[in-house]
């Protein structure tokens, strides 16, 4: 191969990796973060009960339920995951690893449906939520999830609705 045939070779190599070296440091991903619920909730009836029950069941003023999520931010790191109702039909909280607590922001409220995460932590996790239905009909609670993926893709939301019967059925 002649002299300079092997320069233009060894240059054009060199562009072509320059080249993908920087595109591959410049981007952003673009994965939504996920949540997935595992099918059976765990329930405390207000009389003490426990047993596992499934989305169909029936739910009662006062019951504990205990739904097992993971989510997931993919290529991103978690920045949020917050649990909301109406705080005066529905009491909702969030449970975290005791050992964990130094990935959590100071601002994090587990009582109240809050997981902030401290930045670049959490890629994914396992949490609890947990609802106590404090009085009867239909009741919303949502799962805000936001994590450090390029706009539009750092959030995700959901929302499902919860029928709560006022007294146990004979």
């Amino acid at each position: 191969m002649p002299h300079a045939m092997k320069n233009y070779f060894l240059h054009l190599l060199a562009v072509i990796f320059v080249t993908l070296a920087v595109v591959s440091c410049n981007t952003k991903s673009t994965f939504t973060p996920g949540l997935r619920v595992l099918p059976v909730l765990h329930r405390t009836s207000a009389e003490g009960v426990q047993d596992s029950i499934s989305i169909k069941d029936s739910i009662n003023i006062g019951d504990t339920v205990r739904m097992t999520m993971i989510v997931d931010g993919y290529f991103d790191y978690l920045q949020s995951v917050i649990a909301r109702s109406d705080a005066e039909k529905v009491k909702v909280s969030l449970d975290w690893n005791d050992e964990q607590m130094d990935m959590l922001s100071p601002d994090a409220d587990l009582e109240h449906g809050k997981l902030l995460f401290v930045p670049m932590t959490v890629p994914a996790c396992v949490t609890v939520l947990t609802y106590i239905p404090l009085v009867a009909g239909g009741h919303t609670i949502s799962i805000d999830i936001t994590s450090s993926a390029q706009a539009p893709y750092s959030s995700n939301s959901w929302s499902f609705n919860i029928g709560v019967r006022e007294d146990k059925l004979p």
